[in-house]
């Protein structure tokens, strides 16, 4: 639903629910993510400009993006492949939420938050149980991280 330009996705949406919020709110668009947890089967993929994620806190009881039993992907990409240079264009801001990579759930996953982050803000983005690296960006960028708690 959105309100005001904001796209909001409640937690039973799922990790579909905030593709979907993603395609739909495009270049500037405002994601708000509600408390409780959204489980994750694919990664999400954030190749739009001066997108903006926001859960209601990394804390308990705050926002929490897990991946789920037997997926076996990134949680949070900068396009389809990570890997590749992105366009320079790509500004994003990420805040208040819980990334849990389920290392226990999992067999082998990719990274918690992977790719190529230009002009992106993280902040107050906690990770915990990531199978592999928590964050990994792919070249020099000016990603501005702060309030970051790291966890494996």
């Amino acid at each position: 639903m959105t309100d005001l330009g904001v796209v909001r996705v409640p937690p039973s949406a799922g990790g579909q629910g905030i593709r979907d919020a993603i395609a739909r709110a495009g270049d500037g668009g405002y994601i708000r993510l509600g408390r409780g947890t959204y489980d994750l089967t694919e990664p999400l993929i954030v190749d739009t400009d001066d997108v903006t994620l926001v859960g209601a806190g990394a804390g308990p009881g705050g926002t929490r993006l897990r991946l789920a039993d037997c997926a076996s992907s990134s949680v949070l990409t900068s396009h389809e492949d990570p890997t590749a240079a992105a366009p320079d264009r790509l500004r994003h801001c990420y805040r208040d939420f819980r990334i849990d990579g389920n290392e226990s759930g999992v067999t082998t996953a990719g990274h918690a938050v992977h790719g190529v982050w230009s002009r992106s803000t993280f902040r107050n983005v906690h990770v915990v149980d990531s199978y592999a690296d928590s964050f990994r960006f792919e070249s020099p960028s000016d990603a501005v991280s702060y309030e970051l708690t790291l966890q494996n």
